[in-house]
């Protein structure tokens, strides 16, 4: 019965310890940029995002706007505000990344992916940045 009970409370501390670290790298991609933000999403970061923060601790953080990538913009920029985009690195994500790039509604990208892009993918991305609007 103890043995059940030790299980259950490791099993219960990975998860802790899964969502703490997942918070803590959600937090340095928003913390890491000054002033008002947008957070560019797909449709599993979106999930993902969800899951480690509600929608008022990412307004304290001044991300005034989460969209997903793949959506419909509006038509008027806001240039004084800057992006963070935080997706999968899929063909999909990179196109829809290098269409946003190419009539950029922000000021400026910080740009995320969930996992190791591919080098193609990388070139890709940096050619469609003619406005020079990614940040390291």
């Amino acid at each position: 019965r103890l043995c059940q009970v030790c299980v259950f409370h490791c099993e219960e501390m990975n998860v802790l310890n899964v969502v703490d670290n997942a918070r803590g790298y959600v937090a340095r991609m928003v913390e890491g940029a000054a002033g008002l933000k947008a957070l560019l999403l797909d449709q599993d970061t979106t999930k993902f995002v969800s899951v480690v923060y509600t929608h008022s601790e990412i307004l304290q953080n001044e991300v005034y706007l989460v969209e997903r990538l793949d959506a419909a913009f509006g038509k008027t920029p806001l240039r004084h505000m800057q992006a963070i985009v935080f997706v999968r690195p899929t063909a999909e994500n990179v196109r829809h990344l290098c269409s946003e790039l190419q009539k950029p509604m922000f000021g400026q990208y910080k740009i995320f992916f969930s996992n190791r892009l591919q080098e193609a993918a990388l070139q890709e991305l940096a050619q469609a940045d003619e406005f020079e609007v990614v940040q390291l």
